[in-house]
Formats: C-alpha cells, sequence, structure tokens
C-alpha cells in the first residue's frame, strides 16, 4: 500500500547516501524496518527484479555463499523485488537463501 506521506525526491539516492526509512514485509510475513535493521549494524541492499529467475538466481545464490563476508564486514544483506512475501518464502525455501527477502 502507497504511503502517501513520502515525498518525491529531486534525484535519485547516491552511492554511499542513507536510503530513507521504509517497513516492507519479509518472506515470512514479519515487518521488516530499515531503521531497526541498522541498529545492529550496516545492510546492503540488493533489488532484483523477480524471484524465480535465472540471473536475480544467481545474484541471490551469490549473497548466500558469500554471507560469512558480508558478516565479518557487520553487514547484513537483503534482497528486495515486487514478489509477494508469499513468492518470497517458497523461493527462499526451494534455493536454501539464508539471507532476507523483502516483498516491495
Amino acid at each position: 500500500m502507497p504511503n502517501e506521506n513520502l515525498k518525491p525526491r529531486p534525484k535519485p539516492i547516491g552511492v554511499g547516501e542513507t536510503a530513507p526509512d521504509f517497513t516492507l514485509k519479509d518472506q515470512n510475513r514479519a515487518d521488516w524496518r530499515l531503521a531497526d535493521a541498522l541498529k545492529t549494524g550496516d545492510v546492503a541492499l540488493c533489488f532484483y527484479p523477480l524471484s524465480f529467475t535465472g540471473v536475480c538466481g544467481s545474484e541471490m545464490k551469490c549473497i548466500t555463499a558469500e554471507m560469512t563476508t558480508w558478516s565479518a564486514m557487520g553487514a547484513r544483506v537483503v534482497g528486495i523485488s515486487c514478489d509477494s512475501f508469499a513468492v518470497q518464502k517458497a523461493w527462499a525455501e526451494k534455493e536454501d537463501f539464508t539471507h532476507t527477502l523483502l516483498a516491495d
């Protein structure tokens, strides 16, 4: 559901710039809020168009394979796509992804 309180940005978010706070459902249908996640360390947001697709699947498999490296840097990686939480859950279970997937 769109948030009517969000104002259009004059320009895209730049490299190194902090993303605005948001809340989305994760693959377990729980609310996931960026501001809360940032309290425990850095968060890398990985946007991809669709679950169950070749390129996107390769990207998410790389993230899972490199999770130890991300964790050692104090960061969590979160995948975000336009799929529903149910699709995200099915995909994460099928592919054994260890990171959070968010439904936008």
